[in-house]
């Protein structure tokens, strides 16, 4: 092709583009025009050290401003995005890819006049590297050919598609590697009829089969391209020799491919002797380019591989006492040299693309700087190109190209939350996991503080909690990078559920949790003071205690969790009554054990009595088996016997010789006849031989029955099935006690001074041993050692410090020193938002903030004994509480609570 037809091409193609750009422009001029501010934790610029808590400004595409944040004004009208934890980083640069017709490399060998820009398709949707944040490419015209063409740099997305193209002519590719020493032959026939004088031609070899060859043929067209003059261009060699003739008068940057320590000699050679700006790309040996001058313009730059894909193990070959260098290697051999900013990273294959921060990160093995590491895959690179002055880092006027991340470039886990192109977001990370991961500057679990920790919930579970949790790339984020995740706080008595407190008796064997309404306002007020799962149980004693949670959709955790007592008042008669009725509730739990108990003995009677009653029906079947086989053999025994008699009284027939000789013989026995019939004498004589007729017949015992009925053998041997235990009679009201005589639940009992406590302590500890809490402040500064000693825990409040004959009293810190487990109560309904605030007060006089949070949390589901709450660990219910800061802190504040899983509460703050 000649090359006036390229570059007209060219020139039709730019304008395409240019008129497609300008219509996109116009439709999409107002979508850029609105100034944006990022606020983030860290914003690296791509020229070293990031800026802590830093701010961008943006608008009309391109970047207005860069800094601190501290100090800066938001402009009027600006839309703000605060970013929390997250990092802004500029958009990366990928230095080199076959993205333009990968792997469609043309037959010849030396076509240095294809463009790369010429096969990218500008409308393939990039979603996938754009996801990985990079947003800037090189793109080279093949990868198997010696000289395939010249390189093109573009961006991955943008309305307008003429200013994608950042650099149509980047750099004149030539690879001295392997993959390009096996070009087809070309076959080229001749123009007109074949005669004898002009004949078929062979197929002509290509440059080039070796690296000699290579080598050799390229100065050849080098030393031809310096020799060149401007007349005849006729065929294909001075075509591109043309082109290289123009490269290097121009200044082209050559991007030679070159891996061994022979081939980068080569290009070596090949520069110092042509004057060649050069690119060298993946070189694998760092002696080689030792006395390179790096702040020669003549040397663009290398480009470097780390060599593997990621997640991919294979082979290498490997010399112990010589080890092959990593990529990471080389280039702090060549940051020694002075190549600061002539390092830029690519990948093996494009398939890889999307893990270049990640393989990136491997650079770090050599000790190289999170800083250092991004500069090779954003301003190096740009300079490399020669982009620098549109994109590659983030300053005033540069393209509006940037990245933000979860939280630190290359920390593992690290995840690209979105993409910018030209100030428009062109990739937002889809939160469509299964798990949802929030962060902050420090988690509370049940085993201590875990700074900058993670919880992973899935489900309404916690499936994860650490500095680093497992969760799928889509999965959503909340991140609170100064707050405090704590577990969700247990009000151990509220009138939270109903709309109002309950002052009505109810029945024991009520379920307060049938009647719990989503509507009660209260629930909402509650939570946000951290609330997340509440007590309610009637103010009329006795009664039942549900807990339940406090969702937008009220679920019960156990109901019910405790019953609830009093002793006030007159305490002869309340100990009285509370003795009787205990006693009475004790006398039928103890029914049911009874009862249980011989159930146990029962079934396993029942076990042994079917197992008898098969052995004796076993024995049965085979003595009838033996009696009919026994009946058998008689009967054939008989029958056989009748035949031989049948005979014998043939032959004695009158008549007969046989007759007349026994007759003859035989002498009178002088007995008389005894004038039976003969068929009769047979039958007597049988009768007389069978054994069976000497045989006794046994009576055997027959069970008495009903007058005219049948009477039933009854066999003295034959097992006899036990009688099952008579079931106790159902009481609806006692069956709560059942539960509290079986240690599940727990007795709630209300106090008013030291002998109440003491009369409590005596009755439900002493006497009947059941689990007791008590409520009630007053009179616990003289039976606080009782309680302990009693095994008995303490519910604190409404009143959490008060004062005892002039003395002040902070009664979770008198619990806690006696090491009695303790809970919280409001006993209030709005009002027990304000329950982390009373606890706050009691730290403030002297109660461990450690002991107050174990008190409101896991130490309250423990002496209540409330399975999945109380805890941030793995399986545990997802109930957490956000603050602001220390828990109990004066200046603390809700930020988030979390209820199963699902947020019900969020504070409107900037974080």
């Amino acid at each position: 092709m000649n090359i006036s037809v390229l570059i007209k091409r060219s020139s039709s193609f730019g304008l395409w583009l240019t008129c497609i750009g300008l219509a996109w422009v116009s439709v999409n001029a107002d979508a850029v025009a609105q100034s944006q501010a990022f606020f983030a934790k860290q914003v690296w610029t791509g020229q070293g050290q990031p800026i802590e808590n830093g701010v961008m400004l943006v608008e009309g595409g391109k970047i207005q401003f860069v800094g601190p944040a501290q100090g800066w004004e938001i402009p009027a009208g600006c839309e703000v995005h605060r970013l929390g934890s997250a990092s802004l980083i500029p958009g990366l640069v990928v230095a080199e890819t076959t993205l333009a017709e990968a792997g469609q490399d043309d037959e010849q060998a030396i076509t240095p006049q294809i463009t790369a820009a010429d096969g990218f398709d500008f409308f393939d949707k990039q979603d996938k590297l754009l996801a990985a944040g990079v947003t800037t490419v090189q793109i080279s015209p093949g990868s198997r050919r010696l000289m395939p063409g010249q390189g093109s740099v573009v961006k991955l997305a943008g309305d307008d598609v003429s200013s994608r193209v950042l650099r149509r002519q980047e750099s004149l590719r030539i690879l001295l590697t392997a993959a390009a020493f096996n070009p087809p032959t070309i076959y080229q026939p001749p123009v007109g009829a074949v005669s004898e004088e002009r004949p078929l031609m062979p197929t002509n070899p290509q440059l080039a089969g070796s690296l000699g060859g290579a080598v050799s043929g390229l100065r050849a067209l080098f030393q031809a391209a310096l020799d060149l003059n401007d007349a005849g261009k006729a065929s294909l060699d001075e075509q591109a020799t043309a082109v290289i003739s123009a490269a290097i008068k121009d200044d082209y940057t050559f991007r030679i491919t070159a891996k061994s320590g022979a081939e980068i000699q080569a290009a070596r050679r090949l520069a110092e002797q042509f004057g060649l700006k050069v690119l060298l790309v993946q070189p694998s040996v760092s002696d080689a380019m030792m006395g390179i001058d790096w702040n020669s313009p003549k040397f663009v730059g290398t480009v470097l591989s780390p060599g593997l894909r990621p997640g991919v193990v294979s082979s290498v070959s490997t010399d112990p006492k010589d080890p092959p260098e990593t990529a990471w290697e080389i280039a702090q051999h060549l940051l020694r040299e002075g190549a600061t900013q002539k390092i830029a990273i690519c990948v093996e294959s494009d398939s890889d693309l999307d893990d270049l921060m990640f393989l990136a990160a491997m650079f770090k093995q050599a000790g190289l700087t999170d800083g250092e590491v991004l500069k090779m895959v954003t301003s190096n690179p740009a300079h490399m190109l020669g982009v620098a002055d549109r994109v590659g880092t983030l300053a005033a006027e540069m393209d509006a190209d940037f990245v933000v991340l979860s939280g630190q470039p290359f920390a593992s886990g690290t995840r690209v939350l979105a993409t910018y192109v030209d100030g428009q977001k062109r990739f937002q990370q889809p939160q469509t996991g299964l798990v949802r991961v929030v962060k902050a500057g420090a988690v509370y679990t049940a085993d201590g503080m875990i700074p900058g920790g993670s919880v992973a919930v899935m489900d309404g579970k916690i499936c994860g909690i650490g500095v680093q949790v497992s969760a799928d790339k889509q999965s959503a984020q909340d991140e609170f990078p100064n707050a405090v995740i704590v577990p969700g706080f247990i009000d151990s008595a509220t009138g939270l559920g109903l709309g109002a407190a309950i002052g009505d008796r109810i029945g024991l064997d009520v379920k307060l949790g049938d009647f719990l309404m989503a509507e009660d306002e209260s629930i909402q007020a509650a939570r946000r003071g951290g609330i997340t799962t509440a007590l309610l149980s009637s103010t009329s004693l006795p009664s039942p205690v549900v807990a339940f949670k406090l969702g937008d959709q009220p679920r019960v955790v156990k109901d019910p969790v405790a019953i609830r007592f009093s002793i006030t008042g007159n305490l002869t008669s309340a100990e009285e009554n509370l003795r009787k009725s205990l006693a009475s509730a004790k006398a039928y739990h103890e029914s049911w054990e009874k009862y249980d108990a011989q159930m146990v003995e029962y079934r396993q009677q029942v076990m042994d009595y079917e197992k008898a009653k098969a052995k004796y029906e076993a024995g049965l079947k085979a003595e009838e088996a033996k009696k009919a086989a026994e009946a058998a053999a008689k009967a054939k025994a008989a029958s056989a016997q009748k035949d031989s008699a049948s005979i014998e009284a043939t032959k004695k027939e009158p008549g007969t010789e046989e007759s007349s000789k026994e007759d003859s013989g035989k002498p009178d026995s002088g007995k008389p006849d005894s004038g039976k019939p003969d068929s009769e004498k047979a039958d007597s004589e049988k009768a007389a031989q069978s054994p069976a007729s000497a045989t006794p017949v046994q009576a055997k015992p027959v069970a008495a029955g009903s007058e005219g009925s049948a009477k039933t053998a009854v066999d003295p041997n034959a097992p006899v099935a036990p009688k099952e235990p008579t079931k106790p009679k159902l009481q609806a009201e006692l069956e709560p006690y059942r539960r509290l005589f079986k240690q599940e639940l727990v007795a709630i009992v209300e106090t008013s001074d030291a002998l109440s406590i003491g009369l409590a302590l005596k009755i439900f500890r002493d006497e009947f041993g059941v689990p007791t809490v008590i409520s009630g402040d007053d009179g616990l500064e003289v039976t606080a050692a009782a309680i302990a000693a009693a095994g008995a825990s303490f519910v604190v409040g409404p009143t959490f410090v008060g004062t005892v004959d002039g003395e002040e009293v902070n009664y979770a810190q008198r619990l806690s020193s006696n090491q009695i487990p303790f809970a919280f109560q409001s006993k209030a309904t709005t009002g027990s938002a304000q329950l982390p605030l009373a606890v706050a007060y009691a730290v403030h006089q002297g109660l461990g903030g450690t002991d107050a949070l174990r008190g409101f949390t896991s130490g309250a589901a423990a002496l209540l004994k409330l399975p999945g709450v109380g805890q941030l660990k793995l399986g545990g219910d997802a109930d957490l509480v956000v603050l602001s800061g220390k828990p109990f802190e004066p200046s603390t504040q809700v930020l988030a609570v979390m209820i199963d899983g699902q947020w019900v509460y969020k504070k409107e703050i900037d974080q």
